[in-house]
């Protein structure tokens, strides 16, 4: 149990230092909220993102992170929510336009197919 309890510490004591040095943490908040501008606005993340909030590990260590900022600096853990959100919302729409897409394709190939079988049909009755 020490060796969990010790990394337990060592990684608590690592983001003490980050969250509490000022320079770090106005850099992330500018961050944040830029970045968070940027994909309101219509932006698009990189693909290398956009995987990593495919993995449902990664979603979790983020709301983890997230959860643990919360208690240490609330305007890291709203910059974080705000891009976390964004960027789900953005896999969500690019997923649901991709499967709109293909529908689309599905559709136009058995229209396609469907007229090709009907003018057979109105050439062999006459």
């Amino acid at each position: 149990m020490s060796n969990i309890d010790s990394f337990t510490n060592s990684i608590n004591n690592m983001l003490n230092t980050l969250t509490d040095n000022a320079y770090i943490t106005s850099f992330c908040v500018l961050f944040f909220v830029t970045y968070g501008s940027f994909l309101g606005a219509g932006g698009k993340p990189p693909d290398t993102l956009i995987l990593v909030f495919k993995n449902p590990i990664a979603r979790i260590l983020m709301l983890t992170l997230l959860a643990f900022l919360a208690n240490r600096n609330i305007q890291i853990s709203l910059g974080i929510a705000l891009v976390f959100y964004l960027t789900q919302q953005y896999i969500f729409k690019q997923e649901t336009f991709d499967q709109i897409k293909n529908l689309e394709k599905f559709q136009n190939m058995y229209y396609l197919e469907s007229t090709k079988s009907d003018s057979k049909v109105k050439s062999e009755s006459n």
